[in-house]
């Protein structure tokens, strides 16, 4: 069972304990509910946008609960998957992309390193690290920043600059 959101719509501002967000489900291509969370704590509600998928609905919640558990490291906790859990999930896949894809735009500019969660960033007003990369004398600066932050043992994050 193909389970999709899409039209997904985050309010960054009304999220305090949860992720503010409303989105459409696509269950095997076809737009079936609509899920919303409030940000407040509360669970993702979900409602069916047409009435006469109500046996889509209990079908694809049959299969959400068949399927395996999930463990959660970070809190040594293991729980039954339902359709909320796979619509968050969902919604948390989509947002690590965003997130990813603003890392790599950062890159460019420069060298990011830490964690993905929590970096921090070298850069230089009016040129980007691609930029800089193309004069030797840049390549040598990018290099020694390399080194150094190596040596203090950070995680680079650059992709862009595997060969250095």
């Amino acid at each position: 069972m193909k389970i999709e959101l899409k039209s997904i719509k985050v309010v960054a501002s009304m999220s305090e304990e949860t992720t503010c967000f409303s989105a459409d489900v696509f269950i095997n291509g076809k737009k079936t509910l609509y899920a919303s969370n409030r940000g407040q704590g509360g669970c993702t509600d979900y409602h069916l946008h047409d009435f006469k998928d109500k046996e889509i609905l209990r079908q694809v919640e049959e299969y959400c609960s068949s399927l395996p558990d999930i463990y959660v490291e970070k809190y040594d906790f293991t729980h039954k998957q339902t359709l909320e859990s796979v619509i968050d999930d969902l919604l948390n896949e989509h947002l690590d992309k965003l997130e990813d894809k603003k890392l790599e735009t950062k890159c460019k500019k420069g060298i990011c390193y830490g964690t993905k969660e929590r970096y921090q960033m070298i850069y230089w007003n009016g040129t980007s690290l691609e930029a800089l990369l193309k004069t030797p004398a840049g390549k040598l600066r990018v290099t020694q920043i390399l080194k150094d932050l190596r040596a203090k043992g950070e995680n680079i994050l650059n992709t862009n600059l595997t060969e250095f």
